[in-house]
């Protein structure tokens, strides 16, 4: 039998718990200016049916939607004053981005307003909206102030006026940002459409449910009304969510408390003649002569080396094939999760965090992962998060008690607004009853 790596910590384990107050990333709803879609166009893409009528001065009309171009989303749009103002709506080569403007007629009373609103209906249905992301513009002339926008199902609501902007800017909604809503008229001109206060909620508390369109209201002041005036949209992305579990209805980590437990090494890629001769039982027999433990710990990722697992992935494996030889074909972990559980025994689990990005990975490995991600919006950590963490949170589900995370900077400094406690609902998404510890900042 060959040596099954065994390490003992015989030392309390403290596990901090923090209540769930956000979701995790599912799908995303994307339009960028600098993909081939939009760069290759040799002509602009007009809204159709483009035969702006009064009714196209409300939200609830099935008028003026310029199309998806490839892959990219297609928009909706309203304007307020359509009677006094030539309109457009188009995806517009020479300026690379979305137009949705009105204007160029002597009579374009000021105010005026725009909704410019992205489809996301093609989304899971299951799914809530957690993060949007906009890059924006305005007519030159115009004082400009906007809002973001959301129909949900029917039910439209803006958010509060978020002030002037000026040239292309970069703006973000993070799922725990608190901002005051109101409620949206959908069937009045946009001018007069905004409603009741709902209250200052962030995204997860809204609770929006089904998302139909995501994008910004947008109001306009000016003096010239022969000008052209509305907003220009280089860049947008609407991240989606599974729902998180239910919030824990008592304190996880009590029954950890004044508990201890083996941490044990089982093998990975990086020992390939150890995955291949593992012995399970053998392994068993050893921690079982522990009889005081409560639990055992054993590794997800090699240990110092969040490039290797101890488990299958073979959904990533098959998007990065560069990095298929990092996951065994030989289920080590459950193998060793179901021995746990046959000696009636907790199991904690270490997982690297720093992922395919690490200092450790080599070039090739890293130049894969960051192709593959890049392209879908997502930085190290979220990606960390949903293409890894996700997949074996799941796999194993409550085979999983505890999750120990090992250089815990990748997700307290380098991650997403909230990135913890969205790690904490991936994880809980295949055990909602699993407790996490965050290594503290190393990494």
């Amino acid at each position: 039998m060959k040596l099954q790596f065994l390490r003992l910590l015989s030392v309390l384990t403290r596990i901090s718990v923090l209540t769930p107050v956000a979701v995790v990333h599912g799908e995303m709803i994307s339009w960028y200016h600098s993909n081939p879609d939009i760069t290759n166009l040799s002509a602009d893409v007009v809204a159709a049916p483009n035969t702006w009528t009064t009714a196209d001065q409300a939200w609830n009309t099935s008028d003026e939607v310029i199309p998806a171009v490839g892959a990219q989303a297609a928009l909706k749009a309203a304007l307020s004053n359509v009677s006094d103002t030539v309109q457009n709506a188009l995806v517009s080569v020479s300026a690379n981005a979305i137009i949705v403007h009105g204007g160029g007629q002597s009579s374009a009373p000021s105010p005026y307003y725009t909704v410019a609103a992205f489809d996301v209906r093609s989304v899971d249905r299951s799914y809530v909206l957690n993060r949007i992301h906009i890059r924006k513009a305005k007519d030159t002339n115009d004082v400009s102030h906007w809002r973001w926008f959301v129909d949900a199902g029917g039910q439209t609501y803006v958010s509060e006026d978020l002030g002037e902007f000026f040239g292309y800017v970069d703006v973000d909604l993070f799922n725990d940002e608190q901002l005051e809503w109101f409620v949206f008229d959908g069937d009045v001109n946009l001018a007069d459409a905004i409603g009741a206060s709902v209250g200052i909620h962030s995204l997860y508390e809204m609770n929006f449910g089904q998302v139909d369109y995501v994008g910004i209201y947008t109001g306009h002041t000016y003096d010239l009304m022969s000008d052209s005036h509305g907003v220009f949209i280089r860049d947008f992305e609407a991240a989606f969510f599974p729902a998180p579990p239910p919030a824990p209805t008592g304190p996880l980590a009590l029954p950890w408390e004044a508990t201890w437990g083996p941490r044990m090494v089982i093998p990975t890629p990086v020992w390939i003649d150890e995955v291949n001769s593992w012995d399970a039982s053998a392994f068993s027999d050893q921690f079982t002569q522990l009889t005081s433990s409560s639990y055992v710990m054993v590794n997800v990722t090699h240990p110092s080396n969040p490039t290797y697992f101890t488990g299958p992935n073979d959904p990533l494996a098959a998007a990065i094939p560069e990095l298929a030889g990092r996951m065994p074909s030989r289920d080590v972990l459950g193998e060793t999760l179901d021995a746990i559980d046959a000696a009636g025994k907790k199991a904690m689990v270490y997982f690297a965090c720093e992922g395919f990005d690490s200092n450790v990975a080599s070039a090739d490995v890293r130049d894969a992962w960051v192709a593959y991600i890049e392209p879908r919006g997502m930085i190290n950590a979220e990606a960390t998060r949903e293409l890894v963490l996700r997949h074996y949170a799941q796999q194993y589900g409550d085979k999983i008690d505890a999750w120990w995370f090992d250089g815990a900077n990748e997700v307290l400094s380098r991650g997403r607004p909230n990135e913890a406690q969205l790690w904490r609902d991936a994880v809980r998404s295949g055990n909602p009853d699993a407790i996490c510890t965050f290594g503290g900042l190393e990494g």
